[in-house]
């Protein structure tokens, strides 16, 4: 019987000290997952299409960036031609004490792709349709993976339907990690490379004869 007593007792003196940690409130509590946060996101099933990442179907369409040393970095469409259901862009990036070089991007049906020359080769640079926050793909010999959020801050700006693409080999004139916007398109240029990482961030753009500042 003394026994019994003994254990009933220290069950309830158990239970009373899980109680007491249970309340306390200097407890530290879970940190709610956002999506506003730039660590690794939980993956779920999504839909969208890429042609909003990619407005650059005006010929009179520009985007204005720079880094924190105050380099810049210009990229304007230059020449659009259609072809057979493909459209083709020329694309100028104009990076201030580096290079001014021509390049031509394709869209169709597969998806956005990159080449040096109209009637060079091509690799994939966003493919057409993501089903999923995070991912990768083939471009050509490259590997890339994608991160969907749908909101980031850039740069302090709150952007909405934000996909980042990070390539193991630099596809785009030695940019790895490179972030778009919906209805926007680059928003940021890296290049992890160098001696220290060079980010480009947004400063403003012209689409569709409409200017915005970030």
């Amino acid at each position: 019987m003394k026994n019994m007593i003994k254990s009933v007792t220290l069950s309830i003196v158990s239970i009373l000290c899980l109680c007491t940690v249970m309340m306390d409130p200097s407890s530290p509590s879970p940190t709610p997952y956002t999506e506003n946060q730039n660590s690794p996101q939980q993956n779920r099933k999504i839909s969208r299409t890429i042609t909003g990442y990619f407005p650059f179907q005006d010929n009179s369409n520009a985007w204005w960036y720079t880094e924190s040393g105050g380099n810049t970095v210009r990229i304007l469409v230059t020449d659009t031609i259609s072809d057979d259901g493909i459209i083709y862009f020329r694309v100028s990036f104009r990076e201030n004490r580096v290079d001014t070089t021509d390049d031509w991007f394709k869209q169709s049906a597969g998806g956005i792709y990159f080449g040096e020359a109209l009637a060079g080769e091509y690799d994939l640079f966003l493919p057409a349709k993501i089903d999923s926050t995070s991912g990768g793909f083939a471009s050509g010999a490259n590997d890339a993976a994608f991160a969907y959020h749908d909101s980031l801050a850039i740069n302090d700006f709150e952007h909405r339907h934000v996909l980042c693409l990070k390539y193991a080999t630099p596809l785009i004139h030695g940019f790895d990690e490179i972030i778009l916007a919906d209805s926007i398109g680059i928003i940021e240029l890296t290049d992890h490379n160098g001696r220290w990482p060079i980010s480009y961030h947004i400063d403003s753009c012209r689409i569709s004869g409409v200017m915005r500042i970030f």
